[in-house]
């Protein structure tokens, strides 16, 4: 059924002047990476995008989670707002159809979990869980290939002249009225307008939020106190992005510890990113949040250099040091990039490799 939905809609995106897209919403990086390449769709195709999600939450395990509904608000010369009948009457329709799907889906699939457990004898597999089938994916499979194509091409690839796309990429924006609002925040957060900021995040996701996700992508943020420093003696302003479970900052003049502020919000988090002069961070999700609003970047302790690694020239990067267990030895930068993909560790680590987090002197 799921086939068949996205089918429906990728033949009338196809054939029409406006493109559907519902981005992934669980994570801000999915979701921020997704809007990102359909205002690229739109722009090569001559076309509008209109981005959908749900309207109303379920309940229980059935939840629609959304990690940042302000993204679904944004501008762009390339979207259209979905703030109108038709933009409401769409994720009226998309939630109607894919909670139900939802709810049968889980109900399946904890059934299927339950058999497999009392049934060890059954010949099968365990069912895996799929999140494509418990939340609406319209538009997506068109972001990175062209339609109808179904095997990779280093000439398809070509065609698609990614540099120029990112180089030619007009950033998205926050409404005017949003914007205003988030500008008398800032100030009373302590940051004028005159001033110039940046944004920083160490991820440090915590084991027990989610037990599939491992913690090789996590950092320490005493590291980056002496980095942080050289910021505010350059006249900067730097404020922490993040949420309460994270560390918290030493006070320290001229930075601002976001995420135990009241200025906390959904909008806040778009607005810094919109504004701030430049981006830290690592292989997480608001990597991308910063992307979608064309801000430079600085990369450090990266741990997977083909995913979340920055896209547009000019921007810096610091991947994390790899120590092989078979060489007892570090590897180099080359051997790094040359070693197979289980050398990376966004989802997986191989068991040969060890990563060590970059020092306070190379940050």
């Amino acid at each position: 059924m799921y086939r068949w939905i996205n089918k429906a809609f990728n033949y009338f995106n196809r054939k029409s002047p406006i493109l559907i897209q519902t981005p992934w919403p669980r994570n801000i990086g999915n979701c921020a990476e997704e809007i990102f390449f359909g205002l690229l769709k739109a722009k090569r195709e001559g076309k509008k995008v209109l981005f959908l999600v749900h309207q109303h939450e379920l309940f229980w395990r059935f939840r629609l989670p959304v990690a940042n509904k302000e993204l679904f608000q944004i501008e762009s010369d390339y979207s259209i707002s979905n703030e109108n009948l038709f933009g409401h009457l769409g994720a009226w329709l998309i939630t109607a159809i894919f909670s139900s799907m939802r709810v049968l889906y889980l109900l399946w699939h904890a059934l299927n979990n339950k058999l497999w457990r009392v049934l060890p004898q059954v010949p099968t597999a365990r069912p895996v869980f799929n999140y494509a089938y418990t939340m609406p994916t319209i538009g997506v499979s068109g972001l990175w290939q062209p339609d109808s194509v179904t095997f990779f091409s280093w000439q398809i690839v070509e065609t698609l002249k990614w540099r120029q796309q990112f180089d030619e990429y007009r950033p998205a924006r926050l409404r005017k009225d949003k914007h205003r609002y988030s500008e008398q925040l800032r100030m009373e957060m302590g940051i004028p307008l005159t001033d110039w900021f940046v944004c920083l995040h160490v991820r440090e996701y915590k084991p027990h939020a989610d037990p599939e996700f491992v913690d090789y992508r996590n950092a320490s943020i005493p590291n980056y106190i002496e980095g942080i420093k050289v910021i505010t003696d350059a006249g900067g302003w730097v404020v922490r992005i993040g949420d309460k479970s994270m560390t918290p900052l030493p006070h320290m003049e001229r930075v601002i510890d976001y995420p135990f502020t009241r200025f906390k919000s959904e909008l806040m988090d778009l607005y810094l990113f919109s504004q701030c002069r430049f981006y830290i961070g690592s292989s997480s999700g608001p990597y991308d949040a910063a992307v979608l609003f064309g801000k430079r970047q600085i990369g450090i302790n990266i741990t997977s250099w083909s995913l979340g690694f920055p896209i547009r020239k000019g921007d810096l990067a610091l991947i994390k040091h790899i120590y092989s267990r078979s060489r007892a030895r570090f590897l180099s930068v080359k051997e790094i990039l040359d070693e197979p993909f289980e050398c990376q560790s966004f989802f997986s680590l191989s068991s040969d490799y060890i990563m060590l987090e970059n020092t306070s002197e190379e940050i």
